[in-house]
C-alpha cells in the first residue's frame, strides 16, 4: 500500500474475518485508507453507498470478502489490487462436498473462476490498467491444477505461454 501511496484500490479476501485480521496488520497510516465493504456491513451501508464514499477518496482502499464480482471499479477507482487469499469455496458445506463428490475438477474449477474474477476487478477495458499483487501461495496450486481450464485471455496476465 506504501507503494501506492497516491492511488486508489482494492484488496480482497476470503472471510470477514481475515478482512479484520488485515486491519488489525496495517500501520496506521494505510488502516486509514481503508473501507471495509461487504455485502451487508456493520455501518448499515449498501456496497454502493461505501463505493460511492471510495470514489470520492483519491487514496482509498476497499477491503472486501465479498467484492469478488460484480463490482466495476474502472480507470482510477482501483489502480492496484492485492488478492490477499485464494476464494476457495467452503469445503464443510453439504452442497459443496456433494458438488466435489459428483465432479472431481468442480472445486478448483470454482476457485479459478472467482479468482480470474476478483483480477477483473481493477481492469476493466482494453485501456485500463491496474497493478496486481497475488499474497497467497495457493494461487500457483490453483493455476497448476487448472491450466486447461485458464482461457487464453488470461495468459499474459499469468505469464503463461500459448500452447
Amino acid at each position: 500500500m506504501d507503494e501506492h501511496s497516491d492511488e486508489r484500490g482494492l484488496i480482497l479476501t476470503s472471510s470477514i474475518p481475515r478482512c479484520r485480521k488485515i486491519m488489525q496488520s496495517l500501520s496506521q497510516k494505510n488502516s486509514q485508507r481503508i473501507r471495509l465493504c461487504h455485502s451487508k456491513n456493520e455501518d448499515g451501508k449498501s456496497q454502493d453507498d461505501v463505493i460511492s464514499e471510495h470514489a470520492s477518496d483519491p487514496t482509498g482502499v476497499l477491503l472486501s470478502s465479498s467484492l469478488w464480482e460484480g463490482v466495476d471499479l474502472k480507470d482510477d477507482l482501483s489502480r492496484f489490487q492485492i488478492i490477499a487469499k485464494v476464494p476457495y469455496p467452503n469445503y464443510t458445506e453439504k452442497r459443496t462436498k456433494a458438488k466435489m463428490s459428483k465432479f472431481p475438477t468442480w472445486y478448483t474449477s470454482q476457485t479459478l473462476t472467482k479468482l480470474l474474477q476478483g483480477f477483473g476487478r481493477s481492469i476493466r477495458s482494453d485501456e485500463d490498467w491496474a497493478k496486481t499483487y497475488v499474497l497467497d501461495t495457493a494461487a500457483n496450486n490453483v493455476f497448476f491444477k487448472a491450466q486447461q481450464m485458464i482461457p487464453k485471455a488470461y495468459y499474459d496476465v499469468l505469464g503463461m505461454e500459448d500452447q
